[in-house]
């Protein structure tokens, strides 16, 4: 009798295990999540905002992230349908709030339906990216600091705090194996540390996107927008402004650069706002070569890292601005990353670079 108990208490057991095993995996495979072709996406467009014409889709690149990527056409308009693929539930209803916060500001594409259970949202379709020779222009100046200020100015977004130091950070340690005979990490930390203790009793906390590449900005006419708010959530302002401002266009142009800075602040900046700008750049450069790139190189990609001859950051931009550089191939890539690390030790030691942690450290 005691065996039956064990041998049933056995099975129960094996039977929950695979249950649970079904369950955390299973939904991948579920129609809304994983499963979606061209034909869901069209359907669900054409259910959720009973269109009664005919609606086609594209499958679209989905970026870094996991999701997948839908353009829906109707007769009148276009939209963008977004999947979750193996993001959690409480992380997938996050980006939702995030992107219904940015649409309802205005600096974000509209949001026309959202159903966190199934893993779905609608969104505007907005404009192609603007181009690099199109971000040279004056008049992309106000617009990009008309939209900083909507978002930093704008209700707040579900997220913990947003810290670059702290990412930059863990993902040296995690690459720490892989290249630290390649180059020189503990240079880099050093620099963090400088910069991360010079900010520190200046920062200041506002809703921020986190993540303004020249990917995830649409500009037309006047107007800018941003899309991808996954990383939007409390942080420090100067780092999206930053960010913009070491873009390929602004950072090869001063001039355009201080005047961004300024229309943004509504003021000619203090000698203080002025150092932290200057040191918030050097850690998104620092950001982009470590977390952006870095990390996803395999060991194998970076034994080739020393072949490659080190371009400075205004050559390696003014390439990009050019359109001679093939963006996903490995020598594009390691020049990206030999780029910004020139740019970042180089500015380590120059005047500037002194002056700016001197007068933050005071």
């Amino acid at each position: 009798m005691q065996v039956q108990k064990t041998l049933f208490i056995v099975l129960a057991t094996v039977v929950a295990l695979a249950l649970a095993f079904l369950r955390y995996f299973w939904p991948c495979k579920s129609p809304g999540v994983l499963l979606v072709d061209e034909k869901y996406a069209a359907k669900v467009v054409r259910d959720a905002l009973s269109i009664p014409g005919t609606v086609s889709a594209k499958k679209l690149a989905g970026g870094a992230t996991d999701a997948q990527l839908f353009r829906v056409s109707d007769d009148l308009k276009e939209y963008i349908v977004r999947c979750k693929s193996s993001t959690c539930q409480e992380s997938f209803e996050q980006y939702v709030y995030n992107s219904k916060v940015a649409s309802d500001g205005g600096y974000g594409p509209q949001i026309y339906f959202a159903d966190p259970a199934r893993g779905i949202v609608i969104m505007e379709y907005l404009p192609s990216k603007i181009s690099y020779q199109n971000l040279r222009t004056d008049q992309w100046v106000s617009a990009f600091a008309r939209f900083l200020q909507k978002i930093h100015q704008g209700k707040e977004f579900k997220n913990d705090r947003y810290d670059v130091f702290e990412k930059i950070t863990h993902d040296l340690r995690a690459n720490k194996s892989k290249c630290e005979n390649i180059i020189p990490l503990a240079k880099i930390e050093q620099i963090v540390t400088v910069i991360r203790r010079a900010l520190a009793p200046h920062q200041t906390t506002a809703p921020t996107h986190n993540d303004l590449h020249m990917g995830n900005l649409r500009c037309w006419g006047n107007e800018c927008k941003a899309i991808d708010y996954e990383n939007a959530g409390p942080g420090d302002p100067y780092f999206d402004v930053a960010t913009i401002a070491v873009s390929p266009g602004f950072y090869s142009n001063q001039a355009q650069e201080k005047v961004l800075f300024a229309t943004y602040l509504g003021r000619q900046p203090s000698a203080v706002e002025e150092a932290r700008f200057y040191l918030m750049k050097q850690a998104v450069l620092i950001k982009w070569a470590v977390c952006d790139n870095l990390r996803r190189l395999p060991p194998e990609q970076l034994e080739y890292y020393g072949t490659i001859k080190i371009p400075s950051i205004q050559d390696y931009m003014g390439e990009i601005l050019e359109g001679k550089l093939v963006f996903g191939k490995l020598e594009t890539r390691l020049k990206d990353l030999k780029a910004l690390l020139k740019e970042v030790f180089e500015n380590f030691e120059s005047q500037e670079f002194r002056n700016a942690v001197s007068l933050l450290s005071k």
